[in-house]
């Protein structure tokens, strides 16, 4: 993780250096979040967040899901450029 996020810094034009997107959202329950698949984030087996003050929907529209390069996850608006993660199925 750190690794990645530390060539996140050279991407021109990311809002934030700090984070990457990771496949979940709360979009439609404010605080009910899902995973790109529709699952609960809380049955996926990880849940640690960013901080003691994370999730906190700043702003109110914090809506998406990104990994912090400490490992734990935050809230972020959706409109953020940032790098990201996705999943690949393997053959």
């Amino acid at each position: 993780m750190q690794n990645f996020l530390d060539g996140a810094r050279n991407i021109k034009g990311a809002t934030h250096n700090d984070y990457a997107f990771v496949g979940f959202h709360d979009r439609f329950v404010e605080g009910e979040y899902l995973t790109v698949f529709g699952k609960p984030l809380s049955s996926m087996g990880f849940a640690r967040w960013a901080s003691l003050k994370q999730p906190d929907n700043a702003g109110g529209n914090e809506n998406c899901g990104s990994i912090h390069r400490n490992g734990g996850l935050k809230d972020i608006p959706c409109p953020w450029k940032l790098p990201f993660f996705c999943e690949k199925k393997t053959w």
